[in-house]
């Protein structure tokens, strides 16, 4: 099967998988989805990804956004330097 990347806006890049693909992946539009990437043989592996890794991440996601709002200013003024 040969799918075409396309632009999604700015430098994203997207590639649309068929209804049938996402049905043997057993995931579903909106799922949170592990990449593994094997640049040696160019090989992209796409798998559903763990619970715990979902959680982690949206755990990391809110410290980050808490440590921008509490120290946002810091952060722009280190950046003008």
């Amino acid at each position: 099967m040969i799918k075409t990347l396309i632009s999604i806006g700015g430098t994203s890049t997207g590639l649309i998988l068929d209804k049938a693909i996402l049905e043997l992946l057993q995931v579903e539009q909106g799922s949170p989805v592990k990449l593994d990437v094997d640049s040696n043989t160019r090989t992209l592996t796409v798998r559903p990804a763990d619970a715990d890794a979902v959680q982690r991440r949206e755990e990391f996601r809110k410290a980050q956004k808490d440590v921008l709002r509490r120290h946002g200013e810091a952060f722009r003024k280190l950046s003008k330097r």
